[in-house]
């Protein structure tokens, strides 16, 4: 399970905060705009209205509106890994983050089919989620990864094309936020506190060596 301060998950959070934005009322975004009153801003960083008033006490954060609309990035994080805690921390580090984000998109249901589609691509089917937790772990992380990452494009491009007076507009950017997570994750790198605990272990069973 990654930790908060680890290189993969900063990664991870910076490319949500990035594409996600600041502030929005788009009143486009239903499901988010039902959250507030007409022309309210419902969304701040990627975080709902609905999701800060339900996760801000347990994130040791005031749960207000104003604290809501005076959100800072390092807060928005804390989130981010709740999430990531709730649906994907059984999963291999680079999985993990494109499931992360499928569930972000679309909400853990479609995050768990996109794992198990891209599983079966990948030569290993399998029918839920606890056996495809188990799959992850034995086949390469980064190229499960992208494939979890191509699935929710998939799912982008489907939503556009069998409803584009809903999601038409949004398919542009939802494309561009798809890139930009495959390369976030080509370029992922080991986070400190693993390669430390490889050096530990790899020092102790010089030393047992040694004095063998």
């Amino acid at each position: 399970m990654l930790s908060i301060n680890s290189n993969i998950f900063n990664d991870y959070a910076n490319h949500v905060l990035e594409v996600e934005g600041g502030k929005t009322s788009n009143v486009k975004d239903t499901t988010a705009a039902k959250q507030v009153a007409p022309g309210q801003v419902h969304t701040n960083r990627g975080i709902t209205w609905n999701v800060y008033k339900s996760l801000a006490t347990k994130l040791g954060l005031q749960n207000d509106y104003n604290s809501f609309l005076n959100l800072t990035k390092d807060q928005a994080k804390k989130f981010i890994y709740q999430f990531y805690l709730d649906v994907a921390k059984d999963l291999p580090d680079q999985t993990a983050m494109a499931v992360t984000e499928s569930a972000w998109a679309s909400g853990p249901a479609q995050a768990t089919t996109n794992l198990i589609n891209a599983l079966k691509k990948m030569g290993y089917p399998t029918k839920d989620r606890k056996s495809a937790a188990l799959i992850a772990s034995k086949v390469n992380d980064k190229d499960l990864a992208i494939s979890v990452a191509l699935e929710q494009q998939n799912k982008y491009e489907t939503l556009a094309k069998v409803n584009p007076a809903k999601y038409g507009d949004f398919l542009k950017g939802w494309t561009n936020r798809t890139n930009k997570l495959l390369s976030t994750i080509k370029n992922f790198k080991p986070s400190v506190l693993g390669l430390s605990s490889i050096f530990i272990v790899a020092s102790i069973f010089y030393i047992i060596s040694k004095r063998g």
